[in-house]
């Protein structure tokens, strides 16, 4: 069995430090559950460098109510190094560890070519991808109220229309 969907850290923290003994950690868990294989895959948008690709691209979706919201998250969250994370992924890999190099890339309306650029300049072994927002709209953050308004404010079938088009847009790249 494998397991190629392991974030490093948790999504409530923004600030990391990678360490290989957390990695060996999750492997030896992984092990006792039968898995023989791990992918770390942490969010792109946690990476300096993704972000500062992709801009302030809430500034470009008009002016959504939740735009504001969306400009605190990124500024929590994204705070790391790409390069830090695929040098201690491949430090895993060398040391023996059943892991594979992923990230899992989330989708930027419009700007998945400027995205697909800087992470062609590494060695990842895999790649997923995942739809978390449409346009500044953070539709899985169900504890934030602000958020959850949307899901009425744009109804249902609006809401999966949406999401399927921007997931079918993600596939395309």
């Amino acid at each position: 069995m494998i397991d190629y969907h392991l974030h490093l850290w948790p999504h409530s923290e923004s600030s990391v430090y990678y360490r290989l003994d957390q990695i060996a950690e999750y492997c030896e868990r992984a092990a006792v559950q039968g898995v023989t294989e791990l992918a770390l895959t942490e969010h792109s948008h946690r990476f300096v460098d993704v972000m500062n690709t992709v801009g302030n691209f809430w500034e470009r979706q008009g002016h959504e109510p939740t735009a504001p919201a969306m400009a605190a998250y990124f500024d929590w969250h994204s705070r790391n190094s790409i390069e830090e994370y695929v040098t201690l992924a491949q430090r895993a890999k060398d040391e023996g560890l059943p892991v594979k190099i992923g990230l899992e890339v989330d989708y930027f309306r419009g700007q998945m070519d400027v995205v697909s650029d800087l992470l062609a300049q590494y060695p990842f072994d895999v790649l997923i991808g995942s739809v978390h927002w449409l346009g500044t709209w953070q539709f899985d953050d169900l504890d934030n109220p602000l958020q959850q308004a949307e899901w009425d404010a744009r109804g249902l079938e609006s809401c999966w229309r949406d999401y399927t088009t921007a997931f079918e847009e993600l596939a395309a790249t």
